[in-house]
Protein backbone atom coordinates (compact mmCIF):
# COMPACT_ATOMS: atom_id res chain seq x y z
CA UNK A 1 0.00 0.00 0.00
CA UNK A 2 2.30 2.43 1.16
CA UNK A 3 4.97 1.33 -2.28
CA UNK A 4 1.60 2.37 -4.80
CA UNK A 5 1.11 5.81 -2.69
CA UNK A 6 4.68 6.16 -3.07
CA UNK A 7 4.69 5.60 -6.81
CA UNK A 8 1.56 7.48 -7.44
CA UNK A 9 1.87 10.91 -8.82
CA UNK A 10 -0.39 13.05 -7.28
CA UNK A 11 -0.38 15.83 -10.15
CA UNK A 12 -2.41 14.02 -13.08
CA UNK A 13 -5.03 12.95 -10.59
CA UNK A 14 -5.53 16.41 -9.54
CA UNK A 15 -6.00 17.51 -12.84
CA UNK A 16 -8.90 14.68 -13.83
CA UNK A 17 -10.43 15.94 -10.75
CA UNK A 18 -10.56 19.42 -12.20
CA UNK A 19 -11.32 18.70 -15.81
CA UNK A 20 -14.43 16.45 -14.46
CA UNK A 21 -15.49 19.30 -12.34
CA UNK A 22 -15.26 22.04 -15.20
CA UNK A 23 -17.37 19.72 -17.64
CA UNK A 24 -20.06 19.09 -15.03
CA UNK A 25 -20.18 22.83 -14.76
CA UNK A 26 -20.05 23.43 -18.59
CA UNK A 27 -22.65 20.90 -19.10
CA UNK A 28 -25.24 21.61 -16.07
CA UNK A 29 -26.86 24.29 -18.10
CA UNK A 30 -28.52 22.23 -20.21
CA UNK A 31 -30.94 20.73 -17.88
CA UNK A 32 -32.11 24.11 -16.65
CA UNK A 33 -32.47 25.83 -20.16
CA UNK A 34 -35.28 26.53 -21.48
CA UNK A 35 -36.11 27.52 -25.29
CA UNK A 36 -40.03 28.64 -24.40
CA UNK A 37 -38.43 31.90 -23.28
CA UNK A 38 -36.40 35.10 -25.23
CA UNK A 39 -32.53 35.22 -24.49
CA UNK A 40 -32.19 37.76 -22.11
CA UNK A 41 -28.99 39.92 -21.86
CA UNK A 42 -27.91 37.80 -18.52
CA UNK A 43 -28.29 34.87 -20.25
CA UNK A 44 -25.75 36.45 -22.71
CA UNK A 45 -23.27 37.54 -19.68
CA UNK A 46 -23.49 33.89 -18.16
CA UNK A 47 -22.64 32.46 -21.31
CA UNK A 48 -20.22 34.72 -22.00
CA UNK A 49 -18.58 34.10 -18.48
CA UNK A 50 -18.87 30.04 -18.77
CA UNK A 51 -17.14 29.68 -21.87
CA UNK A 52 -14.06 31.90 -20.79
CA UNK A 53 -13.63 30.40 -17.38
CA UNK A 54 -15.33 27.11 -17.53
CA UNK A 55 -15.42 25.96 -21.25
CA UNK A 56 -12.27 27.58 -21.93
CA UNK A 57 -10.52 25.26 -19.29
CA UNK A 58 -12.76 22.08 -19.75
CA UNK A 59 -12.12 21.56 -23.22
CA UNK A 60 -8.33 22.29 -23.25
CA UNK A 61 -7.53 20.46 -20.19
CA UNK A 62 -9.53 17.48 -21.22
CA UNK A 63 -7.90 17.48 -24.57
CA UNK A 64 -4.23 18.02 -22.85
CA UNK A 65 -4.50 15.24 -20.36
CA UNK A 66 -6.01 12.53 -23.42
CA UNK A 67 -2.68 13.27 -25.14
CA UNK A 68 -0.93 13.07 -22.09
CA UNK A 69 -2.71 9.87 -21.57
CA UNK A 70 -1.57 8.42 -24.80
CA UNK A 71 2.15 8.75 -24.36
CA UNK A 72 2.08 7.73 -20.81
CA UNK A 73 0.60 4.39 -22.94
CA UNK A 74 2.97 4.44 -25.69
CA UNK A 75 5.96 4.66 -23.27
CA UNK A 76 4.71 2.34 -20.29
CA UNK A 77 4.78 -0.44 -23.60
CA UNK A 78 7.58 0.41 -24.70
CA UNK A 79 9.23 -0.27 -21.21
CA UNK A 80 7.57 -3.47 -20.52
CA UNK A 81 9.19 -4.27 -24.38
CA UNK A 82 5.88 -4.69 -25.86
CA UNK A 83 5.92 -4.86 -29.82
CA UNK A 84 4.73 -1.44 -31.66
CA UNK A 85 2.54 -2.93 -33.77
CA UNK A 86 0.36 -4.38 -30.55
CA UNK A 87 0.60 -0.67 -28.61
CA UNK A 88 -0.65 0.73 -32.05
CA UNK A 89 -3.55 -2.22 -32.23
CA UNK A 90 -4.47 -1.15 -28.50
CA UNK A 91 -4.99 2.46 -30.06
CA UNK A 92 -7.20 1.53 -33.02
CA UNK A 93 -9.12 -0.77 -30.62
CA UNK A 94 -9.83 1.83 -27.57
CA UNK A 95 -10.72 4.52 -30.35
CA UNK A 96 -13.31 1.93 -31.77
CA UNK A 97 -14.96 1.54 -28.88
CA UNK A 98 -15.17 4.99 -27.61
CA UNK A 99 -16.61 5.66 -31.24
CA UNK A 100 -19.21 3.03 -30.73
CA UNK A 101 -19.74 4.46 -27.04
CA UNK A 102 -20.28 8.81 -28.36
CA UNK A 103 -22.35 7.25 -31.18
CA UNK A 104 -24.31 5.51 -28.95
CA UNK A 105 -24.42 8.22 -26.52
CA UNK A 106 -25.52 10.47 -28.72
CA UNK A 107 -27.78 8.46 -30.60
CA UNK A 108 -29.91 7.71 -27.15
CA UNK A 109 -29.25 10.78 -25.27
CA UNK A 110 -27.63 14.26 -26.10
CA UNK A 111 -24.29 15.67 -27.73
CA UNK A 112 -21.06 13.75 -27.50
CA UNK A 113 -17.37 14.61 -27.65
CA UNK A 114 -16.48 11.06 -26.45
CA UNK A 115 -16.34 9.91 -30.49
CA UNK A 116 -14.31 13.03 -31.24
CA UNK A 117 -11.48 11.42 -28.95
CA UNK A 118 -12.27 7.72 -30.26
CA UNK A 119 -11.53 9.31 -34.06
CA UNK A 120 -8.56 10.86 -32.94
CA UNK A 121 -7.51 7.49 -31.06
CA UNK A 122 -8.03 5.27 -33.94
CA UNK A 123 -6.63 7.55 -36.74
CA UNK A 124 -4.10 9.43 -35.75
CA UNK A 125 -2.94 8.21 -32.21
CA UNK A 126 -0.28 5.88 -33.69
CA UNK A 127 1.06 8.74 -35.65
CA UNK A 128 1.41 11.65 -32.86
CA UNK A 129 3.12 9.69 -30.11
CA UNK A 130 5.92 8.70 -32.27
CA UNK A 131 6.39 12.30 -33.83
CA UNK A 132 9.56 14.73 -33.24
CA UNK A 133 8.92 17.35 -30.79
CA UNK A 134 9.55 19.96 -33.46
CA UNK A 135 7.35 18.43 -35.37
CA UNK A 136 4.43 18.31 -32.72
CA UNK A 137 4.82 22.03 -32.19
CA UNK A 138 4.70 22.77 -36.27
CA UNK A 139 1.33 20.73 -36.40
CA UNK A 140 -0.28 21.75 -33.73
CA UNK A 141 0.51 26.06 -34.22
CA UNK A 142 -0.49 25.04 -37.79
CA UNK A 143 -4.12 23.45 -37.34
CA UNK A 144 -4.33 26.42 -34.21
CA UNK A 145 -4.61 28.59 -36.92
CA UNK A 146 -6.74 26.89 -39.16
CA UNK A 147 -9.34 26.22 -36.28
CA UNK A 148 -8.82 30.06 -35.92
CA UNK A 149 -9.58 31.11 -39.25
CA UNK A 150 -12.53 28.95 -39.71
CA UNK A 151 -13.70 28.49 -36.42
CA UNK A 152 -17.37 31.05 -36.32
CA UNK A 153 -17.76 28.57 -39.38
CA UNK A 154 -17.54 25.53 -37.46
CA UNK A 155 -19.69 23.81 -35.42
CA UNK A 156 -18.81 22.70 -31.99
CA UNK A 157 -21.47 20.11 -31.57
CA UNK A 158 -24.41 22.53 -30.17
CA UNK A 159 -24.99 26.27 -30.36
CA UNK A 160 -24.15 27.84 -27.23
CA UNK A 161 -27.49 29.85 -26.49
CA UNK A 162 -29.84 28.36 -28.88
CA UNK A 163 -28.97 25.07 -27.46
CA UNK A 164 -30.05 23.20 -30.73
CA UNK A 165 -29.45 19.62 -29.47
CA UNK A 166 -31.33 19.93 -26.42
CA UNK A 167 -34.11 20.38 -29.20
CA UNK A 168 -34.49 17.06 -29.84
CA UNK A 169 -35.35 16.19 -26.43
CA UNK A 170 -39.25 18.09 -27.50
CA UNK A 171 -39.83 15.89 -30.37
CA UNK A 172 -42.91 13.25 -29.70
CA UNK A 173 -41.19 10.60 -31.65
CA UNK A 174 -37.97 9.30 -29.57
CA UNK A 175 -37.15 7.32 -33.14
CA UNK A 176 -37.48 10.41 -34.49
CA UNK A 177 -35.38 12.13 -31.88
CA UNK A 178 -32.55 9.50 -31.84
CA UNK A 179 -32.31 9.70 -35.69
CA UNK A 180 -31.63 13.15 -36.01
CA UNK A 181 -29.24 12.99 -33.13
CA UNK A 182 -27.63 10.41 -34.77
CA UNK A 183 -27.16 12.30 -38.27
CA UNK A 184 -25.65 15.05 -36.45
CA UNK A 185 -23.48 13.38 -34.77
CA UNK A 186 -21.84 11.82 -37.69
CA UNK A 187 -21.29 15.38 -39.20
CA UNK A 188 -19.51 17.49 -36.02
CA UNK A 189 -17.39 14.41 -34.51
CA UNK A 190 -14.79 14.88 -37.24
CA UNK A 191 -14.92 18.44 -37.15
CA UNK A 192 -14.91 18.62 -33.53
CA UNK A 193 -12.01 15.93 -33.38
CA UNK A 194 -9.59 18.31 -35.95
CA UNK A 195 -10.57 21.09 -33.47
CA UNK A 196 -8.92 19.28 -30.10
CA UNK A 197 -6.07 17.79 -32.41
CA UNK A 198 -3.65 20.75 -30.77
CA UNK A 199 -4.36 20.30 -27.55
CA UNK A 200 -4.08 16.63 -27.67
CA UNK A 201 -0.67 17.35 -29.41
CA UNK A 202 0.47 19.50 -26.26
CA UNK A 203 -1.00 16.75 -23.83
CA UNK A 204 1.86 14.64 -25.59
CA UNK A 205 4.61 17.11 -25.27
CA UNK A 206 3.60 17.82 -21.60
CA UNK A 207 3.96 14.29 -20.46
CA UNK A 208 7.57 14.02 -22.21
CA UNK A 209 8.97 17.10 -20.71
CA UNK A 210 7.11 15.45 -17.62
CA UNK A 211 5.75 19.49 -16.54
CA UNK A 212 2.60 17.29 -14.66
CA UNK A 213 4.54 14.44 -13.08
CA UNK A 214 6.58 16.81 -11.53
CA UNK A 215 5.53 20.52 -11.72
CA UNK A 216 8.00 21.36 -9.16
CA UNK A 217 10.82 21.15 -11.46
CA UNK A 218 9.68 23.24 -13.40
CA UNK A 219 8.80 26.56 -11.32
CA UNK A 220 11.20 29.69 -12.63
Amino acid sequence: MNSFAYKRKLTPDLARGYMLLFIALAHGNQFLFSTDRDITITDQITVFLRQVFIDGRAFPLFAILFGYGLHQLFKRHERKGIPWKDTKRIFRRRGAWMLLIGFLHATLLLADIIGAYGLIALLFAGLFVRLSNKSIIVLAILILFIVGAVGTAVPRGFDTLNMEMTSTTKMADPIDAAISRMFEWMFYTPFLSFQLIPGVLIGILVARFQFIDYPQKHRK
